[in-house]
């Protein structure tokens, strides 16, 4: 009889211990907080970019930042360069070319960035060779067409293509051909620059939206 009245007073605690810690258990107790929740995020943010030549990536830029953080970072090989774990803000980003570069026509130095929280921006710059000695013909890029369309030139010299105004591309129509350029997109504002060197070539080339209302040109190396 004294064993019974035992194991029932033992049955019931451990029934109570039981729901006790359930409770505890769903209102959070002994600090272990709500299971499956990931902590936020840092709320830190990036600027990334490249310097370029045409379509070559420049190293030795150096590139600075100013604002709720103030960092400075050269480029690597490719021209590229990163400033990582940005508090949110705006900042002020500022680029000096290597020796031997200038910024391109159309560019903005310094200039200002906003970044959000887990954001990451881009900002990319275009730079061009400065005393290289060789002639640089100019190209525009207006509306539909490219002026003048039809160049000749001699081994060395660089075409300058300006956008004045719209999107297009400058798109070999060979990209096999010798000393040939790689298709790029260009927007207004902006500038492309392909040193010619081999000799006795004709280079045919369009913008890849506009090429059905006759976008076209041609560069003769003679």
């Amino acid at each position: 009889m004294r064993f019974s009245i035992n194991s029932s007073f033992r049955w019931a605690a451990t029934a109570v211990a039981a729901v006790v810690a359930g409770m505890v258990g769903c209102n959070g107790g002994g600090g272990g907080g709500e299971r499956g929740v990931t902590p936020p995020a840092s709320g830190a943010g990036a600027i990334v970019g490249q310097v370029r030549e045409g379509t070559v990536g420049v190293a030795g830029a150096q590139v600075g930042l100013a604002g709720p953080v103030n960092r400075s970072v050269t480029t690597d090989a490719q021209g590229r360069y990163g400033f990582q774990d940005l508090a949110p803000g705006t900042y002020t980003v500022s680029l000096t070319p290597p020796s031997g570069f200038r910024l391109a026509s159309g560019e903005v130095n310094p200039r200002s960035v906003s970044v959000a929280a887990g954001q990451t921006v881009t900002v990319d710059w275009r730079v061009e060779r400065t005393g290289s000695g060789g002639p640089v013909v100019e190209v525009r890029l207006t509306g539909t067409s490219f002026v003048p369309s039809d160049i000749t030139v001699a081994p060395g010299t660089t075409v300058r293509w300006v956008v004045s105004d719209g999107s297009h591309t400058i798109t070999p129509d060979n990209p096999n051909q010798p000393g040939v350029w790689s298709s790029v997109a260009v927007s207004a504002g902006q500038t492309f620059e392909h040193t010619f060197s081999v000799a006795g070539q004709t280079y045919s080339y369009h913008c890849i939206p506009h090429r059905a209302l006759g976008m076209v040109g041609v560069v003769r190396v003679q």
